[in-house]
């Protein structure tokens, strides 16, 4: 079975983290049933640095995974960064290359392809993020081809 990790973060917002995890986590859609697909097609991990993480809006998540059980997945998302003029941890930093280098699918959301951008792995790749960073994304990593007109970019 395909396996998704997906980031959690202190401050992260609820909506695109919640979006990713349902469209890859949910198993329970009347229509699979009748089209006779009874069983998951991906296994999905929220993972984070710290076992319990505070979103907006004042909730608190808990997740056993952290980000070890990222860097082994078959595809890694990365919902919106928190500030994107803040630098990712180091221990996140480290993940995203060792994800990277063992052949996973790395997707981000919106300001996620900064911390993709951080970990160096958008280097001579073309990317896009939400319009209103996308002058900040070039100009912070000059290295990346960052393309303000679509909606997403596939590099493989």
């Amino acid at each position: 079975m395909h396996s998704v990790a997906i980031l959690a973060y202190d401050g992260m917002s609820g909506f695109e983290t919640g979006l990713a995890a349902e469209i890859f986590g949910i198993t329970e859609l009347p229509e699979m049933f009748s089209a006779g697909i009874a069983r998951p097609w991906y296994s999905v991990q929220l993972c984070a640095e710290e076992a319990e993480v505070r979103m907006l809006g004042g909730a608190t998540m808990r997740t056993p995974f952290g980000l070890t059980d990222l860097t082994s997945a078959d595809t890694v998302i990365i919902p919106s960064v928190r500030d994107v003029t803040a630098p990712p941890s180091p221990a996140l930093v480290d993940a995203l290359r060792t994800a990277h280098e063992q052949g996973s699918r790395l997707v981000s959301i919106c300001s996620g392809a900064f911390a993709l951008a951080a970990a160096g792995v958008l280097d001579g790749r073309s990317a896009t993020t939400h319009w209103i960073y996308v002058d900040l994304l070039q100009s912070r990593y000059p290295d990346v081809d960052v393309d303000p007109a679509p909606l997403y970019v596939d590099e493989g």
